[in-house]
């Protein structure tokens, strides 16, 4: 799984991993790494869903100044040196493999914000 947070002066950019999985009616896409979620009744949709609630979710936290806290709160650690960097929480593989036995896919989503 590869998660990364990367900032500079003029925007924050985020990629996660979200597990898509069925159940019953509805297509979730999770993101263990932030603890997201998004629901739909198709794969697309929920997919969708998901890019803007993570959207909401980074402006809401920068703009209230909690998105650091809420990181680290969820596992992420801090890299000031050599650069600024956050380092995603490490998923307990025998969790994750529980996700996975149901044949739920993996993907990934990327969102860029301005910085204020």
């Amino acid at each position: 799984m590869t998660n990364s947070i990367i900032q500079s002066q003029s925007k924050l950019s985020i990629t996660v991993d979200i597990l898509i999985v069925k159940e019953e009616n509805y297509f979730i896409a999770y993101c263990p790494a932030l603890e997201l979620s998004a629901y739909a009744d198709t794969e697309e949709k929920a997919r969708k869903s998901f890019e803007e609630e993570l959207e909401i979710f980074l402006r809401e936290t920068r703009e209230r100044g909690t998105f650091e806290r809420y990181l680290l709160q969820n596992g992420w650690k801090l890299q000031r040196v050599p650069k600024f960097s956050y380092q995603p929480p490490q998923i307990k593989t025998k969790a994750f493999s529980s996700f996975l036995k149901n044949k739920e896919r993996v993907s990934q989503e990327e969102i860029s914000i301005p910085v204020c």
